[in-house]
């Protein structure tokens, strides 16, 4: 039989055949043992799959804060570019839009979708600036829009690859309070580890006292009829959900 073997193989690449011949026959005749060993691995998941709060295997890990900075009143409608802030930075030393950072360890890769809707309108805060002035002013009408929305890794996770980034980004985004809207989705095999989405660029400076620097991909629309209290701070609230299937 293993000289069927060898004059077969001869007739098919009839180059090189005594060399071939030779070392084929020498493989067989010299392997004196052969022992197989065997490599394992167990996955676990420690994060409950269905938790309360944001703690799951597919999550969102974190927001950027969205500042529109202080504005003149004005009695005409008006658009605000967001303005970017040094507490907003990443290890590299640029300073980032708002961004939104989601995780998916599921192992599952059937994609997601991220989601947004306005769940609180721009409200006068009270004195100690943190929670809502009982019938306080409202900016009736004011309207968010996000741009230009990019996906990438984060710098901490710059090595991985990039070929399941999620592939649909929405241009553009007026976000409203009647439902949530799809900002990224995620196809299948798409999304899988660590991402940022990005509402603007990253930029080498942050505003400070003498210079505003200003991100046109995040901005805040108030009619020029909308009553506006001088010196009040004011603040809306976005809900981000992370679904668990693409659109």
């Amino acid at each position: 039989m293993k000289t069927t073997k060898l004059v077969a193989l001869t007739i098919l690449a009839s180059t090189g055949v005594a060399l071939f011949s030779q070392t084929a026959f020498a493989a067989e005749t010299n392997q004196a043992s052969e022992l197989k060993s065997n490599g394992v691995i167990q996955f676990k998941q420690d994060r409950d799959p269905d938790p309360e709060g944001n703690k799951g295997p597919l999550r969102i890990e974190s927001i950027a804060p969205i500042n529109f900075g202080i504005q003149d009143i004005s009695g005409d409608t008006k658009t605000y570019n967001s303005i970017y802030t040094e507490d907003v930075k990443e290890a590299g030393g640029q300073y980032l839009p708002l961004n939104v950072v989601t995780v998916d360890d599921r192992g599952t890769n059937e994609g997601w979708q991220l989601q947004v809707k306005e769940t609180r309108p721009f409200s006068e805060l009270d004195t100690d600036g943190t929670t809502v002035k009982p019938d306080g002013s409202v900016l009736t009408g004011s309207v968010i829009t996000l741009k230009s929305a990019t996906v990438e890794r984060p710098l901490d996770k710059i090595t991985e690859p990039i070929t399941s980034r999620p592939g649909n980004a929405t241009a553009t985004t007026a976000v409203n309070s009647t439902g949530f809207q799809t900002l990224v989705s995620a196809d299948a095999n798409q999304g899988m580890g660590t991402w940022q989405t990005l509402f603007g660029e990253k930029v080498d400076a942050a505003t400070d006292a003498g210079k505003a620097v200003e991100n046109s991909a995040v901005t805040l629309t108030i009619p020029g009829d909308t009553a506006k209290v001088k010196d009040a701070l004011y603040q809306a609230e976005l809900t981000w959900i992370l679904l668990s299937t693409p659109e």
